[in-house]
């Protein structure tokens, strides 16, 4: 199951295998290094749900998600040259249009379609004062764990 961006007639779309959503802003930055020491590259869609939050999905170079060690290595020390356009977990962030940051200040990491698709479900039901911590809607034990192995 991955995440993956489409455009249509009716716009442009984040899609899962079994879902998708309508896009409020995309963007696609690539910068490659002439010297192919130091290339970043990364995705972001971001979402309006009808109760007023945003949500932030993002993959790339540095995020929580399938590419975090593009191209700079993993923990061993190997460098990672395969970008996943179309990856499996990606980082997640919520964020309200009135409010400067991210809703507590954090990002859920590493996040599977299921739970996603669960914590969308969870935004959309939120009333726009929430002030409470990103956590508190996770719910996929998968995030907990790539987690702490990345770390």
């Amino acid at each position: 199951m991955t995440f993956r961006h489409a455009t249509d007639e009716h716009g442009d779309w984040l899609c899962t295998d079994t879902q998708k959503w309508p896009v409020m802003a995309w963007s696609s930055e690539d910068f490659i290094d002439s010297t192919n020491r130091f290339d970043h590259r990364t995705r972001q869609a971001v979402l309006r749900v009808e109760s007023g939050w945003d949500i932030s999905v993002i993959w790339g170079s540095c995020t929580y998600s399938d590419n975090y060690d593009w191209t700079f290595g993993n923990v061993r020390g190997e460098r990672n040259d395969t970008f996943h356009e179309e990856p499996a977990l990606v980082e997640v962030a919520l964020r309200h249009p009135q409010r400067e940051h991210v809703q507590g200040g954090d990002v859920l990491g590493w996040v599977c379609e299921e739970e996603f698709a669960r914590f969308v479900d969870a935004v959309m039901l939120l009333p726009s004062d929430w002030d409470g911590d990103i956590h508190e809607l996770n719910e996929c034990k998968q995030a907990e764990t790539h987690q702490g192995e990345s770390k």
